[in-house]
């Protein structure tokens, strides 16, 4: 059994940014909805997981943000945080859980077409600070994630 976790977003309007301009329930609301969801949604999995008994895959929707910030593009420090997180949880849980034949890993594009990003996909200068290749569209997301989703389970 496979489980993907793709829930977050930015937290602009509520105040995510740069570290000195960050409001308090930027922060809050940010880390709330880019990883105190995938705790909640992971452990979820992990309990259905270990009740079956057969083991499964977690594949976590992170961020290139969370290992390569890209100032001036991208100041939102909340939401790099988060997302940094999702790789450390990740790991912790694929750690505990290896003897259970469960798996967490984590996928980080670098720009998403989605509603979020489209000030940095109409913006050329930021799709060339970006990696060759890595403007995912939905349809290259669902292909990658299948390909990692069989991956884990074979």
């Amino acid at each position: 059994m496979v489980f993907y976790h793709v829930a977050g977003g930015s937290g602009r309007a509520w105040g995510d940014g740069p570290l000195h301009e960050m409001t308090d329930k930027g922060w809050h609301k940010t880390i709330e909805w880019n990883l105190a969801s995938v705790m909640y949604s992971n452990r979820a999995a992990l309990r259905r997981f270990l009740a079956q008994g057969s083991g499964g895959s977690i594949l976590n929707l992170g961020s290139v943000l969370a290992g390569s910030p890209a100032p001036p593009y991208f100041s939102t420090h909340a939401y790099a945080s988060a997302k940094a997180a999702i790789v450390g949880l990740s790991k912790s849980v694929a750690a505990c859980y290896a003897g259970s034949g469960i798996r967490c890993n984590v996928i980080e594009p670098a720009v998403m077409d989605t509603p979020m990003a489209r000030r940095a996909i109409s913006n050329k200068k930021i799709l060339r600070s970006s990696k060759p290749g890595n403007l995912w569209t939905a349809v290259a997301s669902a292909s990658r994630r299948t390909w990692m989703a069989r991956r884990l389970t074979l």
